[in-house]
């Protein structure tokens, strides 16, 4: 049986998400600390529709992908810092893989 991913890497992959889901609860924690003193609203009370209605903000997970479609927006529009263009290619500039169906449908081929 081979492996293609090392226990090295797997050890940093499964660090990676725990590491980025306990950011994610602390960062949404705070972000709903931060709406109930604004809003002046009790601990106990529910302020998530005072976040998305009152005060226009995203969950933490909703916030980090709206972040994401705007740097891929930048970088399609040649907006954004040349080392993330470089980074960020449609499948069409390839031209192994040009005749792909992803290719017609816009995707993106992202360089590491």
């Amino acid at each position: 049986m081979s492996r293609t991913l090392t226990t090295d890497s797997a050890k940093g992959l499964v660090q990676a998400l725990i590491a980025s889901r306990i950011a994610t609860k602390t960062l949404q924690s705070v972000l709903l600390s931060a709406a109930r003193l604004i809003m002046r609203k009790w601990k106990t009370e529910l302020v998530t529709p005072s976040l998305r209605d009152d005060l226009h903000w995203l969950p933490v997970p909703e916030r980090i992908i709206f972040e994401l479609c705007t740097i891929i927006l930048k970088c399609l529009h040649q907006t954004a810092p040349q080392y993330l263009q470089e980074l960020c290619v449609p499948v069409t500039a390839s031209t192994s893989r040009r005749h792909l169906r992803s290719a017609a449908g816009g995707d993106l081929q992202v360089l590491a």
